[in-house]
């Protein structure tokens, strides 16, 4: 993957991790069923985009969130 794709999707997959963090904050607002449907779907969300993350990082070490700077 190209490094400068490499980091416009990190600075995204980081946005996507801030939003989804909002949306389960107000899925605590729903009760049952429905927040759970929410909040698993979130988790689905999550899990995706720590894959990515992971991905890009194996390839580009530079960019990988969870090495020290």
């Amino acid at each position: 993957m190209r490094r400068d794709l490499a980091d416009s999707m990190m600075s995204r997959l980081r946005e996507l991790e801030a939003l989804a963090n909002d949306l389960s904050a107000l899925s605590e607002q729903l009760e049952g069923d429905e927040r759970t449907g929410v909040r698993r779907s979130l988790g689905q969300i999550k899990a995706t985009a720590a894959a990515l993350q992971a991905e890009i990082g194996r390839q580009h070490s530079d960019l990988n969130p969870d090495k020290a700077p």
